[in-house]
């Protein structure tokens, strides 16, 4: 929600009340959309810059452009297997003992899911596969 926050603190410095095309109640909206982990914080970023050009709600945005997070592991697991299979180099660094590869796989899924994967759960699922390959 901080980045929200944030985001909604640059729109005040530089427009007048009258001039924003959002209101309270839309970023309540969108702060509980990311508190629900129904969105992630990136896909929150994206949908505030919509609302502060175009106004509208954050609700209806998020379900007009397909951006509700992904959160089942039945989705998730055949990305991570796809992005693991395509990187074989390394899955061998870290089976020795880079374990700060696990963040290049999160980010790797992350990007095949355009920012819509739940990075926690991502994050969890990624490990317990790597594990398994050890």
């Amino acid at each position: 929600a901080n980045i929200v926050t944030n985001d909604v603190a640059r729109e005040l410095k530089t427009k007048e009340l009258n001039e924003l095309k959002f209101s309270p109640k839309e970023i309540a909206e969108l702060i509980e959309m990311v508190d629900r982990e129904t969105i992630s914080t990136k896909i929150a970023k994206q949908v505030f810059e919509e609302i502060s050009k175009n106004g509208g709600e954050p609700k209806k945005i998020v379900e007009a452009k397909g951006l509700i997070q992904i959160s089942d592991p039945n989705i998730l697991l055949p990305i991570i297997d796809e992005v693991i299979a395509k990187n074989p180099d390394n899955v061998n660094k870290f089976r020795a003992g880079n374990s700060k590869l696990l963040g290049f796989f999160v980010g790797q899924v992350l990007k095949a899911t355009k920012g819509k994967g739940n990075p926690k759960i991502v994050n969890e699922l990624v490990a317990k596969e790597l594990g398994e390959l050890l």
